[in-house]
């Protein structure tokens, strides 16, 4: 009896593994949803700079959007700064980007340190009285310098100010060339280190390897329109760039439209 009750075990379990339930799920073979698409996606952070009226019928807006399957960043940017006072299309426009999970900063302007961390403080309390901070969760500082200790204390200092308001994803943009040891800082998120034209991109070589704790953003315009942008974003994650925005927009103004290259 003993051994006729092991063979019927036996047989049990090897029905269950073979059957349609749980255990079989690893040998399935997934099929892809209409959200999935064939070009690598890394994180896009775009300098939203259209008017906040264009955004839902934007189709290159709306279009990048889908094929980042979430993984957006929208700067947003009312009036060189928050603006005087708040405005009722950034509203309505914040409320459609964190309905479709993006995730939105706000741009303040330090003129490489030669602002007052007074006017910028204000231009922080400004956003979280404009625009809460439930919809806008971070800061996005230009024009930043970090050539030298000082400078580099004072993007510091309003880095942990915007982060003790609860705008706690920070990002940088010093427009010029850092030094791997401000790659490895972890007082800031994503920082910006490429912003050029496609002509200066094409021999270009990033030597910086980011940490576990920050990532690189490359911002690249005048850039080709081509077909399929597979082949470049798979460039740019070699050179450690996992914050990416290619756009075919071109000077003064590259900002001033919207591009989707993971077309």
């Amino acid at each position: 009896m003993k051994n006729i009750y092991y063979l019927f075990l036996m047989l049990v379990l090897f029905i269950q593994g073979c059957g349609g339930g749980e255990s079989s799920a690893p040998f399935l073979i997934s099929t892809p949803t209409k959200t999935e698409t064939s070009v690598p996606i890394n994180s896009v952070v775009l300098p939203l700079y259209i008017y906040p009226t264009e955004w839902e019928t934007n189709s290159e807006l709306t279009d990048l959007m889908d094929a980042t399957n979430g993984k957006f960043i929208a700067i947003i940017n009312p009036d060189n700064g928050p603006g005087a006072s708040q405005n009722t299309d950034f509203v309505d426009g914040i409320d459609y980007l964190y309905s479709q999970g993006v995730k939105v900063v706000a741009y303040v302007y330090t003129s490489y340190g030669n602002r007052s961390k007074d006017e910028i403080y204000d231009d922080i309390d400004s956003y979280i009285s404009f625009y809460g901070t439930e919809k806008v969760t971070g800061v996005f500082f230009d024009e930043i310098s970090l050539n030298n200790d000082a400078n580099q204390t004072f993007v510091k200092d309003i880095s942990s100010y915007a982060k003790s308001k609860d705008l706690d994803f920070i990002i940088l943009n010093p427009g010029t060339t850092i030094s791997q040891s401000i790659i490895d800082e972890n007082y800031y998120d994503v920082i910006v280190t490429y912003e050029n034209s496609y002509d200066d991109y094409k021999d270009f070589h990033n030597p910086l390897i980011s940490s576990q704790r920050t990532k690189q953003i490359l911002w690249v315009y005048d850039y080709p329109d081509l077909l399929s942008y597979s082949d470049e974003i798979v460039k740019a994650k070699d050179m450690h760039y996992d914050y990416l925005y290619f756009t075919i927009d071109d000077v003064p103004n590259p900002w001033d439209s919207v591009f989707n290259f993971l077309k």
